[in-house]
């Protein structure tokens, strides 16, 4: 068994990096999600280190479990900021009485 999984890694790891890109693409188009100018840079830095990742991991298959399970860490936690940002927007409503629900991060600080 090579340390390659029969080639899986290579595309395991191009779309992993193209998850990454687009969630920090959409970040830092939205304007839902407010985030600070260090945040901003970060996430530029982030976008900007995958272009060369998808590339490689497609092109000249240097994809590797690494890399790949790194940015799996990366997109889901960009996957629950997106969804966490989207739900405190759009402030669910209670099922009973119609009441407005505050925000996830104010429920847990209770």
């Amino acid at each position: 068994m090579t340390n390659n999984l029969f080639g899986l890694m290579d595309e395991a790891t191009g779309i992993t990096a193209f998850v990454v890109c687009l969630l920090c693409f959409a970040g830092l188009r939205s304007e839902r999600f407010r985030d600070n100018w260090a945040q901003n840079i970060g996430m530029a830095i982030v976008f900007i280190s995958c272009l060369p990742i998808i590339y490689h991991a497609f092109t000249a298959h240097r994809g590797s479990w690494r890399v790949a399970s790194f940015l799996v860490g990366v997109a889901v936690y960009g996957c629950g900021v997106a969804w966490k940002t989207w739900q405190s927007k759009h402030h669910y409503q209670g099922e009973d009485h119609g009441e407005v629900r505050p925000p996830i991060a104010a429920r847990s600080m209770k």
